[in-house]
């Protein structure tokens, strides 16, 4: 038998033709078929290379590979997550109390070049009663305070009925007397919180948060009464309203139904088969066959499925036609972070006793889908935890996937033997996520660990605030006002509890687009793609920063010192960094620094 004229090893055009070419019964032949020949070898070879990294988790590079060896793993990729906040919304005056809003209480955001419109809704009822004023919603609508509680000075308020919220609608009467000189009777009016039992006044919502109060020049006579026109509610970054029906045959396992949307939220997903709800359960090998459960699935096109069981493991939908209902809302990601206050400002609701809207606090928690990157480091990591809490590494990765924390950590036997103490910064934001969270993450994980014994704590974190004054030489051909943001960013990065974030999703399937958009909606900026070069070249420098970490002052002027245009740099006198005097800072296990007071300067 010939050998072939091609061994085995060319993979490539060009060793293909080579070979062609060196032998003497082909070498003469019309290029035409030589290069027919090498190419369809060349794309054959990429197509076998493709298909084979495909098959390894560790080598597959499309989405829908790793969705698909993670899922033989037992490892359900997590989708979107939608942030959560406070709104206040106002009732109309005059409207009798108690009152309860009707339809669906929701606010837009309006967005920007970069951030769409937003929505975000409650999920709950909202009565306007006689005591639920203020975010803690135990404080008094209506009180009088003395005519003396007017400062004439400070132009404050002294008040009793509860803290008030900067920016909630109010209104200031007077019966048998006259109002404080400068205060109108009838006119709404907004609370700018000074402290517990201080408040002032803005003529506008505007004005309460950019803290510009009314003066009064007198403190005026008889009884005047303060009256509360805002209440909060708990909200979530949601499109609502929306169902879908499945017609299910009764007999086939398994049955596998796509909802179709992208961005459906897995927490505010109700199914009913025949009218009875059933409930949402990742573990169909722990499904008896009476249990009426589904597994709630994301598809790698970012849309999500619904499985039901196969009779033994999960009861099987009853035969019918459009038997199966999902209702369901979509949104989240990171882009559902809203950092500033009163930005959440249009009422999108039908109640027509409802005026307006607003967020006293940021919507933080938002995350987007899993990246192919970490899905490829939490699937093994889980699988080696077979879903138990044993180990540090264990509640790391039960943690991340649990959704919601833009960095873990866990500390075993922080409270004494046999404990593990978790903290985190929530996904989106530079603080730790609410109570609730904190909370419903620790009772998961409480579950996790072996007989439910271990006690699993939420750690308050210890934020060390690094307040400095940073000198830039400027190099020659550069201008401090071109780059005073890029240092600004490297400085932020270096002490923001979100660096990690921001970090990861750079260096994984999000990248630079999404990195950016972190940096905008956590430190304010207002980057753009002209922005983007430098951006990597800074990020490129920046070591993710953990919890009890070192830190090193020659590490600090690195980063910032890598910002094109920066000549040298130092910290002003006095301006120690928490540093000890050999110029590195070992932090307490639960510490991480975190941006204080930072003044900059071009020198």
């Amino acid at each position: 038998m010939t050998n072939s004229p091609i061994p085995y090893t060319s993979r490539t055009f060009q060793t293909v033709m080579a070979d062609i070419n060196s032998d003497p019964l082909l070498v003469d032949k019309p290029d035409w078929i030589k290069r027919l020949i090498a190419g369809d070898l060349d794309v054959l070879s990429n197509i076998e290379n493709a298909s084979a990294n495909q098959a390894y988790l560790r080598t597959a590079f499309s989405a829908k590979a790793v969705f698909d060896i993670a899922a033989m793993l037992g490892y359900n990729v997590p989708g979107l997550i939608e942030s959560s906040g406070t709104l206040m919304f106002d009732l109309a005056v005059g409207v009798g109390l108690p009152y309860t809003a009707m339809g669906t209480l929701a606010a837009l955001y309006g967005g920007s070049i970069l951030t769409p419109s937003k929505r975000f809704e409650a999920r709950t009822s909202l009565t306007f009663g006689t005591a639920n004023c203020g975010i803690s919603g135990n404080q008094a609508y209506s009180e009088t305070p003395a005519n003396a509680a007017w400062n004439l000075s400070t132009f404050q308020a002294t008040v009793s009925a509860g803290a008030y919220v900067t920016g909630e609608k109010l209104r200031v009467a007077n019966a048998g007397g006259a109002l404080p000189t400068g205060i109108t009777a009838g006119t709404d009016y907004f609370a700018i919180y000074v402290d517990a039992t201080h408040i002032q006044l803005a003529s506008s919502r505007v004005n309460a948060f950019l803290g510009v109060p009314v003066q009064f020049t007198a403190q005026g006579t008889g009884s005047n009464t303060i009256t509360r026109y805002s209440r909060a509610i708990a909200a979530y970054q949601q499109t609502s309203g929306n169902q879908v029906a499945f017609s299910s045959d009764g007999v086939t396992p398994w049955q596998t139904f796509n909802i179709g949307q992208q961005g459906v939220l897995k927490s505010n997903l109700a199914v009913t088969v025949n009218g009875v709800t059933w409930t949402s359960d990742d573990a169909p090998a722990l499904w008896k066959s009476t249990d009426m459960k589904f597994q709630f699935l994301y598809n790698s096109d970012g849309s999500a499925s619904i499985r039901f069981g196969d009779g033994t493991f999960g009861a099987l939908p009853s035969a019918g036609s459009n038997n199966i209902i999902a209702a369901f809302s979509y949104g989240g990601g990171s882009l559902s972070n809203v950092a500033a206050l009163n930005a959440i400002t249009v009422y999108a609701g039908s109640d027509p006793n409802i005026t307006g809207a607003f967020n006293p606090v940021a919507f933080t928690g938002g995350q987007d889908a899993q990246s192919t990157t970490i899905t490829k480091i939490l699937a093994p990591a889980l699988l080696k935890s077979r879903s138990r809490f044993i180990t540090q590494a264990d509640g790391i990765a039960l943690a991340l996937a649990y959704g919601g924390l833009g960095q873990c950590q866990v500390l075993p036997n922080y409270f004494g033997i046999l404990t593990m103490g978790v903290l985190g910064i929530a996904a989106g934001g530079e603080a730790e996520p609410s109570g609730t969270y904190q909370s419903n993450l620790v009772a998961y994980l409480q579950g996790l660990t072996i007989t439910g014994g271990p006690t699993v704590a939420w750690v308050p974190g210890a934020y060390v605030a690094e307040n400095l004054t940073l000198n830039v030489h400027v190099a020659s051909g550069f201008s401090w006002a071109n780059i005073q943001n890029y240092v600004k960013l490297a400085t932020y990065l270096y002490f923001s509890p979100a660096g990690n974030q921001i970090y990861n999703d750079y260096s994984s399937t999000g990248g630079i687009i999404q990195a950016v958009a972190d940096i905008n909606a956590i430190f304010g900026f207002s980057f753009t793609t002209a922005d983007y070069s430098v951006v990597q070249t800074i990020l490129s420098s920046f070591t993710p920063r953990q919890y009890g970490d070192l830190l090193q002052l020659s590490n600090f002027y690195d980063i910032v010192q890598n910002v094109p245009g920066v000549g040298y740099c130092a910290l002003a006198a006095g301006d120690t960094m928490n540093l000890a005097g050999n110029g590195y800072y070992q932090l307490a296990a639960n510490a991480m620094p975190a941006r204080g007071a930072m003044t900059f300067n071009s020198v």
